[in-house]
C-alpha cells in the first residue's frame, strides 16, 4: 500500500492543481502579498471529512481509516492507497493566473517537506531576495535549490522535499533574454539547462535519507 500527493501548474492555462498537502502559493507585488493557489486535503477539514463519510469512509483520530477503521493517512487525497475507502484522487483547481498582470511575479510549487519546514513567507521572500540578487539573469532553477535546501537544513521532520519556481512577468522576460544571450547561465556554472527552463525552475527532490 502507497500513495503520493502532487501539485501542478498549467502554463497554456494558467490554473494550479493540487491533491493532498502539495501546494503553490502566488507572489504579487504592489502591494507585495501572497496568495495560496492550492488547497489542502486533509481528514481535519469539515468538507473532507463530510465528503469522506459520504463516501462510506471513516474518520478516526484525525485520519482517514483503513477497511479494519484504523487511522493511517493524514491526508485525504492523492493517487495510490486503492485500498483506502474514500480516498480520492479528485484535484482541487485553482482560478486561473492571470500572466499578463504585471503585479504577478513567480509561484513556488512544493511538496510537503519544503511547506512543514519553511513558511509560505519566508519561501517566497528568499526566492524574492535571490532574483534581485541575481538582476538581469534570473534563475528558477537556482530558486528551486535554495528553497530545497534550506528546508533540508532547517527541517522539523524528514521527508522528500521537491520545489519548483515559475517565473512570471518582468522576471520571466528577462530569463528568457539571459537564455538567449548565453548557454551557461551564470547561477548553474557548468550546467546547461534547456531553453523552456527560462520560466520553469526545474523540479529539485532531496530523499528522506539526505
Amino acid at each position: 500500500m502507497g500513495g503520493s500527493t502532487a501539485v501542478t501548474y498549467s502554463a497554456n492555462l494558467g490554473f494550479v492543481a493540487n491533491c493532498g498537502d502539495s501546494k503553490a502559493v502566488l507572489s504579487r507585488q504592489n502591494p507585495a502579498e501572497i496568495l495560496p493557489l492550492s488547497e489542502d486535503h486533509r481528514p481535519t477539514m469539515h468538507a473532507e471529512v463530510k465528503r469522506i463519510e459520504r463516501e462510506g469512509g471513516i474518520v478516526e483520530f484525525d485520519r482517514l481509516a483503513d477497511e479494519d477503521g484504523d487511522g493511517l493517512l493524514s491526508v485525504s487525497r492523492g493517487f495510490g492507497n486503492f485500498r483506502i475507502p474514500a480516498f480520492s484522487s479528485k484535484p482541487h483547481i485553482s482560478d486561473a493566473v492571470d500572466i499578463s498582470d504585471p503585479r504577478n511575479e513567480f509561484i513556488i510549487l512544493g511538496s510537503d517537506g519544503l511547506w512543514d519546514n519553511v513558511s509560505e513567507t519566508d519561501a517566497v521572500e528568499c526566492v524574492r531576495r535571490l532574483l534581485r540578487d541575481m538582476g538581469d539573469a534570473p534563475c528558477p532553477e537556482a530558486c528551486a535549490d535554495a528553497l530545497v535546501r534550506g528546508a533540508v537544513k532547517t527541517r522539523r521532520k524528514r521527508d522528500d522535499t521537491s520545489a519548483v519556481v515559475v517565473l512570471l512577468g518582468a522576471h520571466a522576460r528577462r530569463a528568457l533574454l539571459c537564455r538567449n544571450r548565453t548557454t551557461k547561465h551564470p547561477a548553474l556554472g557548468d550546467k546547461t539547462p534547456q531553453k523552456r527552463a527560462c520560466l520553469f525552475g526545474s523540479p529539485l527532490t532531496t530523499p528522506k535519507s539526505a
